[in-house]
């Protein structure tokens, strides 16, 4: 088993950076539709992957495949839940090889997001244990979303995620 992720400074990057993309993401929501421009909600989400990238590397090749609920990303989870919200680098990373069903619920009021940021990865050993499927299928679902323009379903699930882990951080 590999080693815990995110050492005191990088959570207080990854803090610092969170925050500052959570308020940008709350303003822009706050605009008329017609006026909402989510480049910048997004940048600020992708600097969240580029760190997160830079701190699992090279105990992982990707925060996407680290197990939820794992030991390793405790540490980072909030963080990892919140970047597959907002930010998709299109990577190959979804396939439909998943192996645990997942039920979304439509009345959750998060467009059935909330029951991937509630579930952990079931614990494996051997063969293909670091590959976890919540955040690759959050971030997959989550993206079809903000295809659709339903940025208010994402911002429901994103300050969900922020109450959920604020005691752990």
């Amino acid at each position: 088993m590999g080693k815990v992720i995110g050492t005191d400074k990088d959570i207080t990057v990854l803090n610092t950076l969170s925050d500052s993309a959570y308020d940008k993401f709350c303003n822009v929501l706050g605009l008329p539709e017609e006026e909402r421009d989510l480049y910048f909600v997004e940048k600020a989400y992708k600097d969240i992957h580029e760190e997160l990238l830079r701190i699992v590397f090279p105990s992982a090749n990707s925060y996407r495949c680290l197990n939820k609920g794992g030991k390793r990303t405790g540490r980072i989870e909030k963080f990892i839940l919140e970047t597959v919200l907002v930010y998709d680098p299109r990577a190959t990373m979804h396939t439909d090889r998943y192996v645990l069903e997942i039920n979304e619920d439509p009345d959750d009021c998060m467009g059935g997001l909330k029951v991937y940021i509630d579930m952990e990865d079931p614990k494996k050993v051997g063969e293909g244990a670091e590959k976890g499927e919540i955040f690759r299928r959050l971030q997959h679902r989550a993206t079809e979303l903000r295809d659709m323009g339903k940025f208010d379903i994402i911002f429901k699930s994103m300050s969900y995620v922020r109450e959920k882990y604020k005691a752990y951080i």
